[in-house]
């Protein structure tokens, strides 16, 4: 496959999924300084019409995180921190330039912290998507339809959700793969475990 200098993964936690899909589709980047630069200076301007919950227990491990990826050279491109210095708030954070043995890369920070990571190659992008042994939800944005067919062949992830966060719906399976879980909620997928399956053959004459 060809290289998509344009076309980036994420793994994300989003504040509202309506101004975050907006934000993404209207994005035209080249690079991913020219992403940062357009993404960071939007989601500053959502933060101010946002509710920030609280994320319970997590905030000592998201500062650890956070601060282990500093260390290893990540730039915190907005927040960083918790807010006040005491209760359980976190800024939401962006950071960059995560080298892929931080922990942050490695451990699942369960707060609004979006670690990024660049690459050359599609084919180095689905490495890294694929490394770790979870597989609950992956999301990508894209316009290209080849690109498209392979992320839904390639990425190893109980659901993908492309060009927005189309996930969680009660009529759609919610579930993961690997270390993620096993079955689903949602869909009538959902019913799996409750039924019987029986296959009943016939032959006439």
């Amino acid at each position: 496959m060809s290289q998509h200098p344009d076309r980036f993964v994420e793994r994300h936690i989003g504040p509202r999924q309506t101004d975050i899909d907006a934000m993404l589709r209207t994005l035209s980047c080249r690079d991913l300084d020219d992403l940062i630069g357009r993404a960071v200076p939007a989601s500053i301007r959502l933060r101010s019409e946002l509710e920030l919950a609280p994320p319970l227990s997590e905030v000592e491990a998201m500062d650890a995180l956070v601060s282990d990826a500093v260390q290893r050279g990540a730039r915190i491109r907005t927040g960083g921190r918790r807010l006040r210095n005491d209760g359980f708030f976190f800024q939401p954070t962006v950071l960059t330039d995560v080298p892929l043995d931080s922990r942050i890369m490695n451990e699942e920070p369960f707060g609004p912290v979006v670690p990024i990571a660049s690459f050359s190659t599609f084919e180095d992008a689905m490495v890294e998507a694929n490394r770790l042994p979870y597989g609950l939800a992956a999301y990508a944005y894209t316009k290209s339809a080849a690109t498209i067919g392979a992320l839904g062949s390639i990425v190893e992830s109980g659901m993908v959700s492309i060009n927005h966060q189309g996930l969680a719906l009660p009529e759609t399976p919610f579930g993961g793969i690997k270390d993620s879980g096993y079955g689903s909620e949602g869909g009538t997928e959902a019913m799996d475990a409750y039924l019987n399956t029986k296959f009943l053959t016939q032959m006439h004459g």
